[in-house]
């Protein structure tokens, strides 16, 4: 992709192009909506540079504001929490059906809980193995994102 900034997403079978940061906010001072969602209440984050060093700071509609650092930070939090919270329901799913199939009486009923189990037991597995090699960015010890002296 020759666009500076696009990042490839695949959603199973679509690609798209998606900016965090809006193209053209070297330019413009004002706030611009950023194709971020704010990590405290999932509301739009607009973006606007600030300061001689070009400080990213980033607000929701609802108040919440974030510089770079702390809206990575509050990210890789959500992530995390989210890939345990999917993980945990998977296992659960996994368990209950299994015990569910113990006082199912039809043998058919019990086919499909025993293959929802079997799936959902997958995908736990899957989740596990994200989880497992997920962590977040760590920059040297004094960096403070991308910053850049803007012009007089």
């Amino acid at each position: 992709m020759s666009q500076v900034g696009a990042h490839q997403h695949d959603t199973c079978t679509h690609t798209r192009t998606m900016y965090a940061l809006p193209p053209g906010l070297r330019e413009v001072q004002d706030p611009q909506v950023s194709g971020v969602s704010c990590p405290d209440c999932c509301g739009m984050l607009s973006v606007r540079p600030e300061g001689k060093r070009w400080t990213l700071v980033f607000e929701c509609r609802v108040g919440h504001t974030f510089m770079l650092e702390e809206l990575l930070a509050a990210k890789e939090e959500r992530i995390d929490s989210r890939l345990w919270t999917s993980y945990t329901a998977l296992v659960e799913l996994a368990a209950l059906l299994g015990d569910v199939c113990d006082h199912e009486a039809s043998a058919e009923v019990v086919q499909q809980y025993r293959e929802r189990q079997e799936r959902a037991r997958v995908h736990a597995e899957c989740m596990r193995r994200i989880i497992d090699g997920n962590g977040p960015v760590v920059l040297p010890e004094g960096t403070r994102g991308p910053t850049q002296d803007l012009p007089p």
